[in-house]
């Protein structure tokens, strides 16, 4: 969700109703899991995307890419995804890969 708000793929309830929730994310004083929590509570819905983000989540997540992404490159050694650490260097970790498939995805549509 981090990743999304700060690719500006975010719904309007971060641009226009939590735009403090954004500055937080913007200026790391949050970390990104604990933002996830705070606007998501802990479920991501396609109200929290933009209709661009929700593309992208929908054929990210359909085939099961995002998961094998996630612990293809924060996974090795853990027990489980889970054991990621919420930190800011794992989400600079991940980002490129989601940086990548957007890319590739947005690519592919247009």
């Amino acid at each position: 969700m981090a990743w999304a708000v700060l690719a500006g793929l975010g719904g309007e309830l971060f641009t226009v109703e939590e735009p403090e929730l954004v500055n937080e994310l913007h200026a790391r004083t949050t970390t990104p899991g604990s933002f996830f929590l705070k606007v998501c509570d802990g479920k991501l819905t396609n109200e929290d995307l933009s209709d661009r983000g929700n593309e992208f989540a929908v054929a990210y997540y359909e085939d099961g890419q995002y998961l094998a992404d996630y612990e293809e490159t924060l996974g090795s050694g853990l027990a489980t995804p889970y054991h990621v650490p919420d930190t800011w260097d794992s989400f600079d970790t991940l980002r490129p890969c989601l940086d990548e498939r957007f890319a590739r995805l947005a690519g592919a549509e247009g």
